[in-house]
């Protein structure tokens, strides 16, 4: 083995003894900070009558998954407009995961609920007017930088 060679080797070897050492994993090649935004539009037909104190929320979940059981989470919630018979809000998620990269994915939920606001804050929290919960889906995880967004129609 050629000096130079011999020497990079051991250069490796001591920076993954290192890493062990001080109880973390040696780096791997596809590990990487990627950041972005989702940003989620929701528009709801309201087929129940609120009292004119309801206020509603509206939130997205942005879960990342990675190769070897790496995973982050961001979440964002937002006031809704309630017009008539209509709910809307854009939620905007920003991010940044630091995970496996190899083969990641992107989950998105997004979660509105409707309360009356004048009743006691416990009663709200146990019986919300209306709730939606559902998965927007799981797509590649988007390039760093990039801006996804989404559109989700719903009838509470």
């Amino acid at each position: 083995m050629q000096p130079r060679a011999l020497l990079q080797s051991l250069r490796l070897v001591a920076a993954a003894a290192l890493a062990t050492a001080a109880g973390s994993a040696p780096a791997d090649a596809a590990t990487a900070s990627v950041g972005g935004t989702v940003s989620v539009t929701i528009t709801a037909t309201v087929a129940s009558t609120f009292p004119t104190t309801t206020k509603a929320v509206c939130s997205v979940g942005a879960v990342a998954t990675g190769a070897n059981n790496t995973s982050a989470s961001e979440q964002a919630s937002v006031a809704a407009r309630i017009s008539g018979t209509t709910l809307t809000c854009t939620v905007r998620v920003p991010y940044l995961f630091v995970l496996d990269t190899t083969g990641a994915t992107l989950s998105l939920v997004y979660s509105v609920t409707a309360i009356d606001t004048a009743q006691p804050l416990a009663f709200q929290q146990a019986y919300p007017l209306a709730a939606s919960r559902q998965q927007i889906g799981t797509i590649p995880l988007p390039a760093n930088g990039a801006t996804t967004s989404r559109t989700v129609t719903l009838r509470i």
